[in-house]
């Protein structure tokens, strides 16, 4: 897993640099797993077959999260 203490506070630096209150408030609900899959996604431009391998899950477990995730944050955007 990609999680480190050192990942977890990049993490944290990128997100305390989030102006927009929404935003900020739905990433900070994620979990570091979350993050780490939609970011190696959205930025990254992996494929969940790399994306699994890089944080220790199978493709299909890479993509439910990375689906559940962009669900968790319509859900929580949408209640702001």
């Amino acid at each position: 897993l990609l999680a480190s203490s050192a990942a977890s506070d990049v993490y944290k630096d990128r997100l305390n640099s989030i102006d927009d209150p929404t935003l900020y408030s739905a990433i900070s609900a994620l979990n570091t797993l979350q993050i780490e899959i939609l970011v190696l996604r959205c930025i990254g431009k992996k494929t969940f077959r790399e994306i699994g391998k890089l944080v220790g899950r199978s493709e299909l477990q890479a993509k439910n999260v990375y689906f559940s995730t962009l669900t968790k944050l319509r859900k929580i955007i949408g209640e702001k």
